[in-house]
């Protein structure tokens, strides 16, 4: 086999050795294909080697059964769980409350959805109206940016030319002044 490495003399004694050593007859382990899952006893890394039974599954490693964590209570502990063991693992649900409710696997219990909605539901109330206070905060600094470039702009422009609503000293004096005709 490819990668494989052996130890002994080769005559009465050959055993595949190192991470490659699994890919030989399974090590000499268990393994084991059930519903299109495959488990090995095989521990085939450099610092790893010999036969250890996978998690889900109790023996020596030449062979190995699986745990039945539901009837040995090691998982789906919570009064309104429900369990049922699969090979190799097991499969948690929530057995009451006609469907209405989530099973949590971090903390081993049941949550009723309605409640889940409800958080959900203040969960995007906060962000809306986190959303509504960034906007008006937006829109009422472009309101008080473009008065003040409205006002820098009009005293500039006041500098140069008389504009409407300013008084300019004199009274409506035309743009020009015309000499007026002495009769």
């Amino acid at each position: 086999v490819d990668g494989v490495q052996y130890e002994g003399d080769g005559y009465k004694e050959c055993k595949p050795v190192g991470p490659g050593r699994c890919a030989a007859n399974n090590g000499g382990c268990w393994k084991e294909t059930r519903h299109g899952k495959t488990f090995s006893a095989c521990r085939g890394s450099e610092s790893l080697s010999g036969c250890e039974c996978p998690p889900g599954f109790k023996g020596d490693g030449l062979t190995c059964q699986d745990v039945d964590e539901c009837s040995d209570k090691v998982a789906c502990t919570c009064p309104a769980c429900s369990c049922r063991n699969t090979w190799g693992g097991y499969h948690c649900g929530c057995g009451g409350g006609g469907g209405n409710q989530v099973y949590v696997m971090a903390e081993d219990t049941c949550v009723g959805k309605s409640a889940a909605a409800t958080g959900w539901l203040v969960t995007a109330l906060v962000l809306s109206c986190l959303v509504g206070a960034g906007l008006a905060g937006f829109a009422f600094y472009k309101y008080r940016l473009r008065r003040y470039m409205d006002s820098e702009v009009a005293a500039i422009m006041s500098q140069y030319m008389p504009l409407e609503g300013q008084s300019t000293g004199g009274e409506n004096r035309p743009l020009r002044e015309e000499a007026v005709e002495a009769a």
